[in-house]
């Protein structure tokens, strides 16, 4: 299926719903992967956004978990895969697919986004300065102008670099932003879909 990177703009085959050609989505990898510190020991090493402990730690951890399990095992409290449980947050019974399954198919996604939530905030508390902290709501306090309406607004501190004042200027600006996107990148299109056009009808063609 035809897309458009929303990256670069390059037109690009996919058969997934990808937003990003291959480049672009190789390039977005090697961004995330920064140099960060380890909370167990204090280390620092390089990892994606979820990474939060180094190698070494995460290998001890392994072998921690793995022992737990066997504990477990040996005292009967360890669930079979296949068996059924309850989601402590509906209620409703679900198979268990995991050892470390805790909630139902409908539940898990939000359970666990609510969990990282929880976890980020602790560890930016005890690991974000208190000259960050000042810095972040000062930025946050400062008025600033909606590039849509004009108007002076202050943004909230979870959105300190927001450009807009509201969700209706937001949206306009979005669809402002696409629509320059359309207009710059119309005539790449075109001669793709020509080219691909062109394509198709010689490979028929030659089957016949």
């Amino acid at each position: 299926m035809r897309r458009i990177c929303q990256v670069c703009g390059r037109i690009f085959d996919s058969p997934y719903d990808a937003i990003k050609c291959s480049q672009c989505a190789e390039e977005s990898k090697r961004q995330t992967v920064l140099p960060r510190i380890c909370r167990s020991c204090g280390k620092t090493f390089s990892g994606g956004p979820r990474a939060w402990y180094c190698p070494d730690c995460r290998a001890e951890r392994q072998k921690e978990q793995s022992l737990q399990y066997k504990r477990r095992k040996k005292s009967g409290s360890v669930r079979k895969l296949g068996s059924t449980d309850i989601c402590p947050i509906c209620g409703k019974p679900y198979v268990v697919n995991g050892g470390n399954q805790k909630y139902c198919p409908d539940c898990a996604p939000d359970a666990i986004r609510a969990i990282d939530r929880e976890q980020s905030k602790s560890w930016n508390k005890e690991n974000i300065s208190p000259l960050q902290k000042r810095k972040a709501r000062r930025d946050a306090a400062s008025p600033k102008i909606c590039v849509v309406c004009g108007k002076s607004f202050i943004p909230s501190p979870r959105k300190g670099k927001a450009l807009t004042c509201s969700p209706e200027c937001a949206a306009l600006l979005k669809s402002s932003r696409f629509c320059s996107w359309e207009t710059a990148h119309r005539q790449e299109r075109n001669a793709y879909s020509r080219n691909r056009y062109k394509k198709v009808k010689s490979q028929e063609s030659n089957e016949k």
